[in-house]
């Protein structure tokens, strides 16, 4: 009796893929990973956007001169 219970703990039993911890994570990671790169990108468009408006705004009031 022993020697089946001993030999029953010591297989190894399979997780589930769908509820895992691991797939979990490694969703969130992806997550964050798409937010943090869409940030990046978002930051770059806004300070070009502001730095354009600026010339723009030179540009124009030195042609009317």
């Amino acid at each position: 009796m022993d020697a089946k219970k001993e030999e029953e703990a010591g297989r190894v039993q399979p997780t589930p893929l769908l509820c895992s911890t691991r797939l979990g994570l490694s969703v969130l990671g992806f997550l964050m990973f798409l937010h943090m790169i869409a940030m990046r990108v978002t930051m770059s468009v806004a300070i070009v956007s502001m730095v354009n408006q600026t010339a723009v705004s030179i540009m124009v009031a030195g042609n009317n001169t």
